[in-house]
């Protein structure tokens, strides 16, 4: 009886059909903690760094509030109930929270990685004579106009991502560890502002578009 006793298997913790062993609840840990490290600084890119961007292309302060928050409210406003809805009830092999994330994560990381270029991109499209008289029609400088299409862009399929990431948390993490797990998620978001704040912010007026790049393409390895 006690060498029977000795050779239990190990924990188990489960949630819905998943089952973890101890070793599994750490990797599951890992991943979904290196997820939000990354988008923490993602996050953080956008708002603080890209309104240096637009100021250095002469827009107003009225256009960098449009294009940085104005236009994120109204997107989340219409998508994210749409977005939820969906994923609630959708199923595929893959569960049903992650092919909202790896489909749509390919656009996200191309939108973030030209951001910086909008003025390289808008000098090879306005050589197209119809696209420079369709821009040449805006009400807004040129630049700021190819900003805000590029900024449209990933907001649209970044709406995805940022929605379904936060569902996925109680799909795969049991409901007696989500405590614990919500405690280091905090914690790795502080860490990420302070890496933010202490590398990468001063840095941002001479490496805006390394930075812009390079958190591009860590994304795609934390989805």
């Amino acid at each position: 009886m006690e060498a029977s006793e000795n050779t239990k298997h190990p924990a188990t913790y489960s949630v819905g059909t998943l089952s973890y062993t101890k070793a599994g609840l750490f990797v599951l840990f890992g991943w979904l903690l290196w997820g939000d490290f990354v988008f923490a600084l993602m996050e953080m890119v956008m708002p603080t760094l890209l309104p240096l961007e637009l100021k250095a292309h002469g827009a107003t302060n009225q256009q960098i509030i449009i294009i940085i928050s104005t236009l994120s409210m109204i997107l989340n406003s219409i998508m994210n109930p749409i977005i939820s809805y969906r994923s609630d009830r959708f199923r595929s092999r893959w569960g049903r929270r992650r092919p909202f994330i790896f489909i749509t994560t390919p656009f996200v990381v191309f939108f973030l990685a030209t951001i910086p270029f909008a003025p390289e991109i808008l000098r090879g499209i306005t050589s197209i004579k119809v696209i420079e008289k369709a821009f040449a029609l805006a009400p807004v400088a040129p630049i700021i106009l190819m900003f805000g299409i590029l900024v449209a862009g990933f907001q649209i399929f970044n709406m995805f991502i940022s929605s379904v990431y936060y569902y996925l948390v109680p799909d795969v993490v049991p409901k007696d560890h989500l405590g614990r797990f919500f405690s280091l998620f905090r914690i790795v978001g502080s860490a990420a502002g302070m890496f933010f704040n202490c590398f990468i912010l001063g840095h941002a007026e001479e490496h805006m578009k390394a930075i812009f790049s390079i958190t591009a393409v860590v994304l795609p390895n934390s989805a």
